[in-house]
């Protein structure tokens, strides 16, 4: 019989998120709070996805290369509806509120989020 050395290698193992219904949801942040909205929600034990790019600045005559959020006050966090208590988030630091349809967070269509993840560069930046 023509079977491999371990049949259970050769299926393949399911994705970490397959048994949840984790999506990607986007949180509207507080002006020029990005970063703190980023911190406040990773704290609290959230995966967060914020894009970002380099922006230049000039101050007295001097340019600076600095992180800016890549969508101004948007950021993104994956939730289980079913699990997480996603109402405290519109109360973090930093963060306006969800992005909502009616009472409940609208999510991001799929693949979206995971596309910009797969763009981004070794240094953060997209």
């Amino acid at each position: 019989m023509g079977t491999s050395k371990n049949a259970a290698t050769d299926l393949e193992a399911p994705r970490p998120d397959a048994f949840t219904n984790s999506r990607w949801y986007a949180v509207h942040a507080q002006p020029n709070r990005e970063f703190r909205a980023e911190q406040q929600l990773r704290n609290q034990g959230f995966k967060i996805f914020l894009p970002q790019r380099l922006k230049t600045v000039r101050h007295a005559r001097r340019l600076t290369n600095l992180p800016a959020a890549f969508f101004p006050r948007y950021l993104f966090i994956e939730l289980d509806l079913l699990q997480h208590r996603w109402r405290s988030i519109n109360g973090t630091f930093g963060v306006s509120s969800l992005v909502m349809r009616g009472d409940m967070p609208h999510p991001v269509p799929r693949g979206v989020v995971e596309a910009m993840i797969a763009a981004v560069d070794d240094t953060g930046m997209l």
